[in-house]
């Protein structure tokens, strides 16, 4: 009863599991057995992601039984969001002018200012900043100026 032929298995914990712009750890855990990490990454554990990737821990038990565990992170954005501008006119006029963003570049945008109003009206000429923040926490300022 000393033959063992059974494939070790182990779990990918992350410390990241939201949308970042940071970098997520992947930390391979709660194996099935004692096992010897084979990664050319030092033996280590873990794998640091600055980007979206994929990889594999390769690892073997006691008895020379070779398993793996699969870390792949898809939740880095480190883009900052855009939007595009559009006014009520760009005709000469005498009336308040409001400018609108429309078309983000990605979903869950939010505007940081303007009490999160995606328009602002201009009662004269001036200038306006939009600052507006995508999901994962990047930031990007949009500026507006009427003269």
């Amino acid at each position: 009863n000393w033959i063992d032929k059974t494939i070790p298995v182990a779990d990918i914990v992350y410390d990241v599991e939201e949308w970042t712009n940071g970098q997520v750890k992947a930390t391979l855990s709660n194996p099935s057995e004692d096992i010897t990490i084979l990664n050319p990454n030092d033996g280590s554990d873990h794998v640091i992601f600055d980007t979206n990737d994929s990889f594999t821990f390769e690892f073997v038990d006691r008895a020379g039984n070779k398993g793996t565990a699969k870390a792949k992170v898809t939740w880095i954005d480190k883009e900052a969001p855009d939007a595009i501008v559009e006014y009520s006119t760009k005709k000469p006029t005498n009336k308040p002018v409001t400018v609108t963003l429309t078309n983000f570049t990605e979903d869950g945008v939010k505007i940081k200012n303007n009490n999160g109003s995606p328009s602002y009206t201009f009662e004269s000429n001036g200038k306006f900043e939009f600052v507006i923040v995508d999901r994962a926490g990047n930031e990007k300022v949009i500026p507006v100026e009427l003269d």
